[in-house]
């Protein structure tokens, strides 16, 4: 891909406060990361489908140590101040270091418990890369492995009864030598890889609950049968405690249904209004568990009521359908990187500036593509009715490009990945993969905006098709399955019909290709455009490559979307995604700049992208 060519050297300001904490000097920062400070941070729920009324928050200035990953005795002495929830190399974070494999971040803060004479107290970290170790007043309380998943761990018998509580967080990113799930993280941004988030890059925040508490619920629409579907996991399974359930449409109650604990109970709902892009009704949703007749704990939540399908479709040729109608998704290769925070959004506004900025250029879909975004970017798409197409982040490093398409049928069929010179994917490797995609599935899969997970991109770190889709299926078997986006599995398993899944996904630049749908599979374009346009003043690295005018760039857009609409009508495709939604760091193939600026006229960019005045 076309990048900029070199450094910035004239790099915006840092800006300075009392305590200690400055923004650190980069080339762009958007109008939302501007105003980040430790006096302005995140003050929205992190959890928005299950939210308990009373919660601290502990993002903000905590002291901070780089230290030899071998030093394993608790630092004395501190470098400074770090702004969480940004990750260490982010200007945001007031550090801008890196974290290299031989080394550790350690996290202090010291807190006062926000509320007193609760049974148990939960400490969640919505996201850390890789390692993460909480220690609480001196005393291990859990560990945790893993980039994109938030992290939950009850702390309570480790509290003082009353006055100062001391935690202490240590954070080792191993930069892929455990072969970890980290998407396009690299030390040395180039091309289409992009930099570091090590650390916390997630919320962090206190919750008191009682002694048995609901750990989570699991929500199945099933419109066909006028029905919502719930189960309720709780801290103490295979107790004896009744849930009762609710759900309303606004303040009126729609349907309750009580039973046990780790069962579905069904909750009837009459001509049920479902959730689309056009019109994303939610209903609300409260859970309760109870004990000798007495509320223990209760959680509100929200329920979408859709289906997404693949079956017959315009002309008999089949095609993904949403609610059973063929709707055709155009969607945006959407990598989530910000300027200033990196892996970290700064806040709700600015997610949502994305989501519907998007709506407006005519798209109604997102490919979150090589990372996990936080929980409440997936409560927005909820909310303002948009798409997601969910990848599965891959491991480090990508596969060898050079190797021929026989030399890497001859691993995946056999189970294994080649991953260039170092050999098969290690069992140890495939472990950590699959606990991460379970939990990101188990944490995502009941917000309605998501309607695909994609299992692996373009064959890197491919491995085990057949059992890693059936995982999914078996995790959540009311969502799509797109196998591999990219790859062309059509030659690993002889013919189309056989690929897992159920997509075929093709990748082309610049114009879009796609395969045949089959009987009982969906044809897309997962990847096609990058029409490369930098901006004066608003790219990463100065003196970008240059590019075409204006004009000359928005006539290729045109000719890309007339052949988008001649694959709809020969092939009957369902879906293509076009990249980009906006430029990321040294790439500067987005329809936005990094900062959040329209390259193009909204209007012109909308008419194409959705055939009007051709």
């Amino acid at each position: 891909m076309v990048v900029c060519a070199t450094i910035l050297m004239l790099w915006l300001p840092a800006t300075s406060y009392a305590h200690g904490w400055q923004v650190q000097s980069v080339p762009l920062l958007t109008q939302w990361e501007k105003r980040i400070s430790p006096e302005h941070l995140f003050t929205h729920y992190p959890r928005p489908l299950m939210r308990r009324p009373v919660w601290q928050n502990l993002d903000g200035l905590w002291h901070y140590v780089i230290l030899p990953r071998n030093q394993r005795s608790d630092p004395i002495h501190f470098a400074g101040r770090i702004l969480v929830p940004f990750p260490v190399e982010s200007a945001l974070s007031g550090v801008e270091k890196p974290l290299l494999p031989d080394q550790c971040i350690w996290y202090r803060r010291t807190v006062h418990l926000a509320w007193s004479g609760t049974q148990r107290t939960l400490l969640h970290i919505e996201a850390s890369t890789w390692k993460t170790s909480v220690y609480v007043n001196g005393h291990l309380a859990c560990v945790h492995r893993g980039s994109y998943t938030p992290i939950t761990c009850d702390i309570s018998r480790f509290l003082h009864a009353r006055g100062r509580q001391t935690l202490l967080i240590r954070v080792w990113n191993p930069g892929g030598e455990q072969f970890e799930p980290r998407g396009k993280q690299t030390p040395r941004p180039h091309r289409d890889y992009f930099s570091e988030s090590s650390g916390i890059w997630g919320t962090v925040w206190l919750e008191p609950v009682p002694s048995d508490y609901i750990t989570h619920i699991v929500i199945r629409p099933d419109p066909q049968h006028n029905r919502v579907l719930v189960r309720t996991e709780t801290n103490h399974p295979g107790g004896n405690l009744l849930v009762s359930a609710k759900l309303f449409d606004g303040t009126a109650e729609v349907s309750k249904a009580a039973g046990l604990a780790g069962v579905f109970l069904q909750l009837p709902v009459r001509h049920p209004r479902l959730w689309s892009p056009r019109h994303p009704f939610l209903y609300g949703l409260k859970v309760s568990i109870r004990y000798n007749g007495k509320i223990i704990d209760s959680i509100k939540s929200y329920v979408g009521i859709r289906t997404i399908s693949v079956g017959p479709g315009i002309g008999g040729k089949t095609q993904i359908l949403l609610n059973g109608k063929p709707l055709f998704e155009r969607g945006l290769l959407y990598q989530g990187y910000w300027p200033g925070g990196l892996y970290t959004p700064p806040g709700d506004r600015a997610m949502a500036y994305d989501i519907s900025t998007a709506k407006r250029l005519g798209f109604n879909m997102f490919r979150v593509h090589e990372i996990v975004e936080p929980r409440r970017f997936y409560y927005l798409a909820d909310r303002l009715g948009y798409l997601i197409w969910q990848d599965m982040p891959t491991a480090w490093p990508p596969p060898d490009r050079h190797l021929t398409q026989r030399q890497i049928d001859r691993v995946i069929l056999a189970g294994h990945h080649w991953w260039g010179n170092i050999g098969p994917l290690p069992a140890a490797a495939k472990a950590e993969y699959l606990a991460e995609l379970t939990s990101m599935i188990r944490h995502l899969r009941n917000n309605p905006c998501i309607v695909v997970w994609t299992a692996f991109n373009e064959g890197w770190g491919i491995h085990d098709v057949r059992r890693i889709t059936a995982h999914i299926r078996r995790l959540d078997p009311t969502r799509l399955v797109d196998a591999d986006s990219g790859w062309n599995l059509n030659h690993t398993f002889n013919s189309p019909s056989a690929i897992p899944g159920d997509i075929l996904d093709t990748h082309h630049y610049p114009g879009p290709r796609a395969l045949w749908p089959t009987a009982t599979k969906a044809a897309v374009c997962g990847e096609f455009g990058g029409i490369f346009y930098a901006v004066a003043g608003h790219c990463w690295l100065r003196n970008p490559q240059r590019t075409d005018p204006m004009a000359k760039a928005i006539a290729r857009y045109r000719r890309l979307w007339a052949e988008v609409r001649k694959l709809r009508r020969e092939k009957g495709i369902s879906a293509v995604v076009y990249t980009e939604m906006m430029d990321q760091q040294q790439e500067i193939a987005g329809l936005l700049t990094f900062d959040r600026r329209l390259k193009f006229p909204a209007r012109i960019i909308r008419d194409i992208t959705l055939g009007k005045g051709r």
